[in-house]
């Protein structure tokens, strides 16, 4: 909508493609004290996470449980990891890519993705999809979503009800119990995800369409 706006011409939307293939069927879910976050924590996502990680605190005081928040990120700026010290449900595993990366996300009870709110962040990713969703969206995993709800990737979480959402710092703690305490929910939230996946970010279909695209357009000119 933006850019058709800017540019006064057709716009069509192409999202990311998943790197991996699309999950045949929602993974049955598990006891969810596992909550996965994987890739750059730049972008102030720090921040976020960090406040996900305070808010599992709590949950494990009140309610006795042990619920974690791993982040795979190869940061190593220090001012950036000294967010998370103090809170004692982040585990901070490092990079991984391959098969190893396959293998933490299967692993995975929950996956995570975070946005920053301050506004210079959120200009930077208004309009843009994070290429984890669409690799987060193909597990068939339910997935957690902590950010803006002006911002494009939010906002195509929630028009296909394919993620667990807190748009505020208020609705984190329910959105998390929830996520942890609800597997009904969780098992619905995944099946949409895989929707999502095959009609969003399914990469030969996208590939194919961009493709026609440019031919019509060369024809055209």
């Amino acid at each position: 909508q933006a850019y058709a706006c800017a540019f006064s011409l057709p716009v069509t939307t192409l999202m990311t493609g998943a790197a991996y293939p699309a999950a045949e069927r929602v993974r049955p879910v598990r006891e969810s004290g596992n909550l996965c976050y994987f890739g750059n924590i730049r972008c102030n996502r720090y921040l976020p996470l960090a406040e996900v990680g305070r808010e599992l605190d709590r949950i494990n005081e009140e309610t006795g449980s042990s619920h974690r928040l791993n982040i795979y990120t190869a940061e190593q700026e220090p001012q950036i990891l000294k967010s998370f010290d103090g809170i004692r449900s982040v585990r901070l595993c490092g990079f991984l890519s391959g098969d190893e990366l396959e293998q933490a996300m299967d692993a995975a009870d929950l996956l995570l993705h975070v946005e920053a709110f301050d506004e210079a962040s959120m200009d930077f990713t208004r309009h843009s999809v994070s290429t984890k969703i669409a690799d987060a969206l193909a597990r068939g995993i339910p997935l957690v979503a902590y950010g803006p709800g002006s911002l494009s990737s939010m906002r195509h979480l929630q028009r296909n009800g394919c993620a667990l959402l807190a748009s505020s710092r208020e609705q984190l703690g329910q959105v998390l119990r929830s996520a942890f305490e609800d597997p009904a929910l969780c098992c619905r939230t995944a099946e949409k995800g895989l929707a999502a996946a095959a009609a969003f970010h399914d990469k030969q279909k996208n590939t194919a369409v961009l493709r026609r695209i440019l031919e019509d357009a060369s024809r055209k000119a």
